[in-house]
């Protein structure tokens, strides 16, 4: 997870060109699922077939992951140290 945030997370993905829709959206569910172990993430919203960066096709897609609002994140690892800085 980002040490700050605005709120989401965009994650963009293409595959060779030619793969097949079916792949994408395995590829894509795949990524998805590694999220709910963030305690940051709230909810998660994914495309197969269009993104934000390459447009239409089979092998593209992307994924929208909504993050806690950051005074309600529930640990305490990317928060900035009493000194200022994040670790």
């Amino acid at each position: 997870m980002p040490e700050e945030d605005q709120g989401c997370l965009i994650v963009d993905v293409q595959l060779p060109p030619g793969a097949v829709m079916w792949r994408t959206k395995n590829v894509v569910r795949e990524i998805e699922a590694q999220f709910p172990a963030e305690p940051e993430a709230e909810e998660s919203g994914t495309v197969a077939g269009n993104s934000l960066i390459g447009g239409a096709s089979s092998y593209t897609g992307f994924l929208i992951l909504r993050l806690a609002e950051w005074g309600h994140h529930r640990t305490q690892r990317h928060r900035p140290a009493a000194g200022g800085s994040a670790r």
